[in-house]
């Protein structure tokens, strides 16, 4: 069997096919330590047009390319290629045709195996193979026979995602059921944008879900890779590119929040809510993904030999405008601080990413900004608290706005919440999902038909009370535990109501307590209460040592809670010393010691007659008299 290795001089920086930002010194992989996101670097590329121009041996079996040899011990191989045309390969298949073998440290050789299609649509494939042990030296080869077909070939060594993964954090409470196709954040100031939304081009669901709200900064980035030059072409790289990061990589997801093809088409990558995973590195113990909203370009723009391609203007204005809208959204001012290539961020893996080309473009996409409007809209006075305001939902009065073009929308801001509402002419307008009886600074801008703000209009304003407690005996007692973050109501996310007369179950109750007295969390302590939303709660009242649960290794969460079952919680969470006899019919109670402590510690003064009442149900009222009582 003949082989010839592939020299240098076939390798180039750059992909015939979609992958990741490309490494400069491509020879190498050095996975990144664990704990930090991931580096979208080490795509080593061969071409096999290359191979075929080098003056080889015609009569040659196999090509070769050069080793990779990476420090860190590694088991998989993964493998992205694009082909020239799609034909036959035989009964071994595509994935018969690649063959890779790996070198462990004490210089034994795993034999060569072929790799295994995970991905193929079009002429875009991806592939991967595990050793059985770690290695730190791979080869890669290929009949000659099949270069014909094959334009160009990807590969890495690396550990996948227990080594140098994102964080996982499946089995976090949230369900992931549909998280794969929604399409955040694409409505509102993205909705005219025609963004091919993560259910079109063919989504995957996330493996993990590291959300995060605040965005204030871009990296830029080229998939060094083929030119997206339709939406088709579009849509399969953008999928490719998932189903390796996701699956190969063993990443949450595709790295990037936005793809852009040449033609102006934006693609839905990462879903907007969550942290990307696309500049590796961190900057003053900051990960460079934080906060930074990854846009990436789909092709290869080095302005080298084999990453040439044209940086056309629709692709330019389509990231800029998109930049414009998420800077808007975020309140980002764009800058060469805030928008950066990503070589630019402080101690990124080394990269010429996005390349040259992008890059001289790169204030293009900062400066971006629609046709020049004549004024922002102006929004005069002070704004106020409306008299609709109840509970967590708050209505924020203002003055009409007044602009030339005409105001569509009025933004309002709560703490760490901000909602876009379309202006119909009113001049309130409200934010719900907050808490009751809290004061939250606000904040409230118009903004016009070409997205222009006003100044911002700015007071600390208090959301309201329940619209059921007003005037009620138990009033004063729930305005304390809704002040206290104990309770946001029974309706969310208008949280207007408190449910007063419904029955406390026991699995409520462990998050009432467990807000009260600011609890830790614990381990998993029974074993009927999985699922719960309360899960959490019950550990953390059980590893303080507030309650056993209710027989047989399980907690019965779903039970109302007793006045009896209360006083000892109340007696072992609040350590009570023990009272006098207090009430007449609790004789025969396993609680009478406990109920004896609250009364003794002027927590109760029992349902009348001198009675407690022990084996009723307490009521959600009768709760916030039972902590108010207890915590004041």
């Amino acid at each position: 069997m003949k082989t010839t290795h592939l020299t240098q001089a076939a390798l180039v920086a750059a992909l015939g096919f979609t992958a990741a930002c490309e490494n400069s010194m491509p020879t190498a992989h050095d996975p990144h330590p664990p704990g930090e996101e991931p580096a979208h670097e080490a795509l080593t590329v061969v071409f096999a047009d290359a191979f075929l121009e080098d003056g080889s041996d015609p009569g040659e079996t196999y090509f070769e390319a050069p080793p990779l040899l990476v420090d860190t011990p590694s088991t998989r191989v993964g493998v992205m290629g694009r082909l020239k045309s799609m034909g036959e390969f035989g009964d071994a298949g595509l994935g018969g045709l690649i063959e890779v073998r790996g070198q462990t440290d004490d210089g034994t050789w795993l034999g060569w195996r072929a790799v295994e299609i995970t991905f193929q649509e079009d002429t875009m494939f991806n592939a991967m193979t595990d050793f059985e042990q770690p290695v730190t030296l791979a080869e890669l080869r290929m009949p000659r026979a099949a270069l014909g077909q094959v334009g160009a070939i990807g590969w890495e060594l690396f550990n996948v995602a227990s080594a140098d993964g994102e964080p996982d954090d499946i089995g976090n409470g949230i369900d992931l059921q549909g998280v794969g196709q929604s399409e955040q954040g694409l409505s509102g100031e993205l909705s005219d944008l025609g963004i091919v939304t993560r259910s079109q081009w063919g989504a995957q669901s996330p493996r993990c879900t590291p959300y995060e709200s605040n965005k204030w900064r871009f990296a830029i980035h080229h998939t060094a890779g083929a030119l997206a030059i339709g939406v088709s072409d579009g849509k399969t790289i953008v999928k490719g590119t998932q189903n390796y990061h996701r699956n190969t990589r063993g990443w949450c997801d595709i790295a990037y929040h936005f793809a852009v093809g040449s033609d102006g088409t934006i693609y839905e990558a990462r879903q907007l809510g969550l942290k990307g995973g696309h500049t590796s590195g961190t900057a003053g113990g900051v990960s460079n993904n934080t906060g930074n909203i990854g846009i990436v370009m789909l092709g290869c723009f080095n302005n080298a030999s084999g990453c040439n391609h044209p940086v056309s203007n629709a692709m330019i204005n389509a990231a800029g405008k998109l930049a414009h809208r998420l800077a808007d959204m975020y309140g980002i001012v764009r800058s060469t601080s805030t928008v950066k290539g990503h070589k630019q961020h402080t101690n990124t893996t080394i990269t010429s990413c996005p390349g040259t080309g992008v890059l001289n473009r790169l204030s293009d996409i900062r400066t971006w900004s629609p046709a020049p409007d004549t004024s922002p809209p102006v929004l005069s006075g002070n704004i106020w608290r409306s008299t609709s305001t109840v509970g967590g939902t708050l209505w924020v009065g203002f003055n009409q706005p007044v602009d030339d073009v005409g105001v569509t929308k009025i933004r309002v801001q709560a703490g760490n919440k901000t909602v876009t509402k379309a202006y119909t002419g009113t001049n309130k307008v409200s934010i719900d999902g907050l808490r009751p009886y809290h004061t939250y600074t606000v904040k409230v801008w118009a903004i016009d038909a070409a997205g222009n703000k006003s100044a911002v209009k700015q007071k600390n304003l208090k959301t309201g009370a329940f619209s059921d407690v007003v005037g009620k005996w138990y009033e004063d007692a729930v305005k304390f535990i809704g002040e206290e973050g104990i309770t946001n109501g029974c309706n969310p996310p208008a949280n207007t109501n408190y449910c007063p007369g419904n029955d406390v179950t026991r699995a409520q109750m462990a998050t009432f307590l467990t807000r009260a007295l600011d609890l830790p969390g614990g381990p998993d302590a029974f074993s009927d209460d999985d699922g719960s939303v309360h899960e959490s709660a019950i550990n953390a009242i059980a590893a303080a040592g507030i309650t056993s649960g209710c027989g047989n290794g399980a907690y019965c969460p779903d039970a109302p809670i007793k006045r009896g079952q209360l006083a000892a919680f109340l007696k072992r969470a609040l350590n009570l010393p023990a009272g006098p006899d207090a009430f007449s019919d609790d004789n025969d109670s396993q609680f009478e010691n406990d109920i004896n402590a609250l009364a003794a510690a002027g927590i109760t003064n029992g349902c009348g007659d001198g009675v407690y009442c022990p084996n009723d149900p307490v009521s959600r009222a009768q709760m916030a008299a039972f902590l108010s009582n207890a915590l004041q």
